[in-house]
């Protein structure tokens, strides 16, 4: 597949991620959001999304502290720029060319691909994944 065609395919999977968020998420979704966020976040991130997990201090930037993401944003929860920011396919290195943050939409394909059964559609999996972790972060917004 051409860089074009895959280019085209994330965007659009992320534009379909973003109207599944406006959608109520499930407890499910929040609990397996939860799960991914305490596996991949938390250990910069911290338990509570404040920025103050025990990796944080090797980094060179403090991660933000997420639960005031929606603050930071004229109050409202930006759900494409974090899915986006999650998945790091599109940003990595356009933003911020030191990112530190992990390309996770990278990291979950490959993860995938190396499973004994990889799934027909991994790009289907990976924005699944990436949703439920968006919509996890997005619930962590301080009221």
């Amino acid at each position: 597949m051409s860089t074009k065609a895959t280019t085209a395919l994330f965007v659009s999977g992320i534009g379909f991620a973003a109207i599944a968020l406006a959608a109520a998420p499930t407890p499910d979704q929040w609990s397996y959001g939860q799960q991914e966020y305490q596996a991949k976040c938390a250990v910069c991130h911290g338990a509570s999304g404040k920025g103050d997990g025990p990796l944080a201090w090797a980094l060179v930037d403090r991660p933000p502290d997420l639960t005031t993401y929606a603050e930071r944003n004229g109050g409202s929860f930006p759900l494409q720029r974090a899915a986006e920011t999650i998945d790091g396919r599109l940003t990595a290195g356009r933003f911020a060319p030191s990112r530190e943050m992990p390309v996770w939409g990278t990291e979950i394909r490959e993860g995938l691909a190396a499973s004994p059964e990889p799934p027909a559609e991994p790009e289907r999996h990976v924005n699944a994944r990436i949703v439920a972790l968006t919509e996890y972060v997005s619930s962590l917004q301080a009221k």
